[in-house]
């Protein structure tokens, strides 16, 4: 669901969005890497993010055309929201305001709505996009409401919006920009309802305590909340197929977790190192060998629509106390519970 890029048009560039970028970056070598690589990766990393924002900067203040927004509608509740122009003036996406980024003023702020549709001189326009920096630096900005009619949210956008302590993300989003939402460090519920959910979210893994995936979700992709270490409880729709590789890799706050009727895959290493994780419930026909090894967890619950158990399914699951197998069950593979004594 990443996306590179948005609107061929140029926007605006909050040099102050650098400054506070700068101020809380931190080097993205894990606690594994060895402690002379740091500076390594610091250096170089350090280099690249001060460049890349430092060329964005003078772009503005040299007099390139970056304008900030192109109208200001204000919403039902009086509150003024900023746009740009999209596919030849035919759509709108969410911005900033600002003649130029430099000069960017009068950051949204308390509860922000987001509407589908903007009329604008009689004519009525759908909002499509967030667009890069739109609420960069926004941190009195304390709810947002994301309409189904957005598809794409820019890079940076949501860059310190400390205000924020939920988000949700509707079925219609199919591209999220790198580091759309670094820096919001107090989001501890996130609600997705997109088609395919990714690791477009990684920047809040410190922070996210709740994840809710709804009925618009299908599949989990690889890594999507590795190392979301404060994790404490998910939420899956029936209408997941599939989970990848890594998806909870390393949730060690996770306690529990339902697998839904419809999965069919989940992915090597799906819920590896999740040392807190107690229960387990699945209800989709096959079960696999996803939680093999896991020695934290003591039960498990098999649904009335299981019918086969794989081959070492639970091996190793040492820390098991009660199993309860339905009489759906008419398969069992080879060692699906050795060492679970």
């Amino acid at each position: 669901m990443r996306t590179s890029g948005e609107s061929s048009r140029p926007v605006g560039v909050d040099c102050s969005c650098f400054s506070m970028y700068m101020a809380t970056w931190r080097c993205p070598t894990n606690g594994k890497a060895s402690e002379q690589f740091r500076p390594f990766y610091h250096q170089n990393y350090m280099k690249h993010f001060y460049l890349r924002f430092l060329s964005l900067c003078l772009l503005s203040v040299v007099g390139a055309k970056a304008l900030a927004h192109d109208i200001e509608v204000p919403n039902a509740d009086g509150k003024m929201i900023y746009y740009t122009w999209n596919n030849n003036k035919t759509e709108l996406g969410v911005s900033c305001k600002g003649e130029n980024g430099y000069k960017y003023t009068d950051r949204y702020s308390g509860n922000i709505v987001i509407p589908e549709s903007v009329t604008y001189n009689g004519k009525k326009y759908s909002v499509t996009s967030i667009v890069g920096y739109a609420f960069c630096g926004c941190s009195g900005m304390t709810s947002l409401t994301i309409p189904n009619s957005v598809r794409s949210i820019g890079y940076l956008a949501f860059y310190g919006c400390t205000g924020l302590s939920s988000l949700t993300i509707p079925n219609s989003v199919t591209g999220i920009s790198n580091y759309a939402f670094q820096g919001c460090t107090n989001i501890v519920q996130l609600v997705l309802n997109c088609k395919n959910v990714d690791n477009s979210f990684s920047d809040m893994q410190r922070s996210i305590k709740e994840v809710i995936l709804g009925d618009g979700v299908e599949t989990i992709g690889d890594n999507a909340f590795n190392g979301f270490s404060n994790l404490i409880k998910v939420t899956l729709s029936n209408s997941v197929t599939s989970i990848g590789s890594r998806a909870f890799y390393f949730c060690n706050g996770l306690s529990s977790i339902i697998i839904p009727s419809k999965v069919t895959s989940i992915g090597n290493s799906a819920f590896s190192g999740c040392t807190a994780l107690k229960s387990v419930t699945i209800l989709c026909d096959k079960v696999g060998s996803w939680f093999s090894g896991n020695v934290s967890i003591n039960e498990i619950v098999l649904g009335d629509d299981v019918t086969s158990i794989g081959d070492g399914a639970f091996k190793g699951c040492s820390g098991l106390t009660s199993v309860i197998i339905p009489n759906s069950v008419t398969s069992f593979g080879s060692s699906a519970f050795q060492n679970c004594i």
